[in-house]
């Protein structure tokens, strides 16, 4: 009984901790102005990613896209970025 009253404490630390990470996660991609700063955020945190994390990416990088002119967006950088690729086979696997 006194091991469960240890366990517990310790077990509510880490998951508050976990989930507190992936809200700073969600976070971190909310306040982000362009798309290397989303890539920034991605590629520091590929194996914490969840599906909520990989979406909001996902549309913020669409959303940059959008609010520029036709002849200045980049879709094509955009594309071939090495962290677009962990996105898109993150997305696919999640």
């Amino acid at each position: 009984m006194h091991r469960l009253r240890c366990v517990n404490p310790c077990l509510t630390r880490l998951l508050h901790c976990g989930a507190a990470n992936r809200n700073q996660i969600l976070e971190g991609l909310r306040v982000c102005s362009n798309e290397d700063q989303v890539f920034d955020v991605v590629s520091r945190n590929k194996a914490k990613l969840t599906v909520d994390h990989v979406s909001c990416a996902v549309r913020m990088l669409w959303q940059f896209q959008k609010e520029r002119p036709e002849l200045l967006r980049t879709i094509d950088l955009t594309k071939t970025h090495p962290q677009f690729l962990t996105l898109q086979v993150l997305a696919e696997n999640k």
